[in-house]
């Protein structure tokens, strides 16, 4: 009986995408009923969502973020609904809906305003619904992820102020990422702790990808060649010890190190496709990358 955001964010993503590619009427109800459900329901403040509610939308018992072994309880807890923002995006690309429109320009001045740490260049994690951090664990997955999707909402609903505003966020977090987040060996880390420094072993497929894609993005804001040669880098390492070139897909989660490369049990587990891992964040990359390639060309004709 426990739904998450995150799962209804994917029906509104792909309800849009539907619409948006056949018109089909049926997808378009779907996807602003939900839109509205989650306005009415889910909604706690401009740009804040309960991570979950339960059939009849009341608050769950107990509120665990991540998975496995590595999930943590937080009754009073919030994440920035990130899948969401991304749905409500897609959703206003396909229907030019003015309160969808709304909803987005709340979900950008909250990253800026609120989700932003200029204490540490980041991202807060996990925070209270007042917008308060809690503790000092980083996921560098997400600074990447929410930096190039508070971008792309900003330059599609926000005026110039927001736009500047977002774009000095956003090369701050992405400078923060490019000096001190990725490896000897060219991958992201997944996370760490802020407070000791201390860095997650293992390297999870999805982080890999928006690491990708959030190098790009600083390379178009900045004109720093350095963003190129750490996406390049984190490419290399993908195709190396991610791509399972016999079999198809992604592995989960990889170490390498000075033993070598190896398998692990890590974020979502061993599989390549469960209730945590599916194609989305690396086919998604790819698009990504297409799209960020053929603007960073086409400028550099004009």
């Amino acid at each position: 009986d426990n739904k998450p955001t995150y799962a209804e964010s994917f029906l509104i993503m792909a309800a849009a995408a539907y619409y948006h590619a056949t018109r089909d009427q049926r997808a378009y109800e779907i996807a602003l009923e939900s839109f509205r459900i989650m306005e009415e329901k889910v909604k706690i403040a401009p740009g804040v969502y309960r991570n979950g509610f339960t059939r009849d939308w009341s608050k769950p018992a107990e509120m665990r973020f991540g998975s496995g072994r590595r999930a943590v309880s937080m009754p009073d807890g919030i994440m920035f609904q990130h899948h969401l923002c991304q749905a409500y995006e897609q959703l206003y690309r396909a229907t030019n809906d003015p309160i969808v429109g709304k909803a987005l320009r709340e979900f950008s001045e909250y990253i800026c305003e609120t989700l932003y740490d200029p204490e540490y260049r980041c991202f807060k994690g996990f925070m209270d619904k007042e917008g308060n951090r809690l503790g000092t664990r980083q996921s560098f997955g997400h600074d990447c992820e929410i930096s190039y999707l508070a971008m792309d909402i900003a330059e599609l609903v926000g005026d110039d102020e927001l736009i500047s505003k977002t774009k000095d966020v956003c090369k701050a977090v992405l400078k923060q990422v490019l000096e001190n987040d990725f490896d000897s060996y060219g991958s992201l880390f997944n996370g760490g702790d802020l407070a000791t420094g201390q860095r997650e072993e293992s390297r999870v497929w999805w982080a890999q990808a928006e690491a990708v894609t959030a190098m790009l993005c600083g390379y178009e804001l900045t004109g720093d060649t350095a963003y190129l040669d750490a996406c390049m880098k984190q490419l290399e390492y993908i195709e190396k010890y991610f791509v399972d070139r016999k079999d198809g897909d992604w592995f989960n989660n990889v170490i390498v190190d000075e033993q070598g490369w190896r398998i692990v049990d890590g974020m979502h587990g061993f599989d390549k496709l469960n209730a945590g891992k599916c194609p989305f964040h690396n086919s998604h990359m790819c698009f990504e990358v297409i799209r960020r390639v053929d603007r960073i060309l086409s400028n550099q004709k004009v």
